[in-house]
């Protein structure tokens, strides 16, 4: 037991596990649902920002609903090929150009 005490690797994986539940803890995006989309407002006006910088302009309502239909669109589609790509065991670097997503989005 006392020789088991003394081992570097015994004291790497304390620390490791000491700092991943601290991580866990104190980040609350740690738990969530990774097929979970959550639009908060910093998103928001991000895209807004993004928008307004492009355009010269801050966008309308309707704009900005669609900026976020965009971005919703985006990561439903990324979710997609991210599980398509997990399911066939390959790597997503070796899928060459990414695909294109055409499905439509109801909101």
């Amino acid at each position: 037991m006392k020789h088991l005490l003394s081992e570097p690797l015994l004291h790497l994986l304390a620390i490791g596990l000491i700092l991943f539940g601290t991580y866990g803890l104190l980040n609350e995006d740690f738990n969530e649902d990774p097929n979970q989309i959550t639009i908060t407002q910093s998103l928001t006006d991000r895209l807004i920002f993004q928008w307004a910088t492009q355009n010269g302009r801050r966008p309308s309502q309707e704009e900005t609903d669609g900026l976020l239909a965009s971005f919703i669109q985006q990561e439903i589609c990324t979710l997609r090929l991210w599980h398509s790509a997990s399911s066939r065991v390959m790597w997503l670097s070796d899928a060459g150009s990414p695909k294109k997503c055409n499905t439509p989005l109801t909101i």
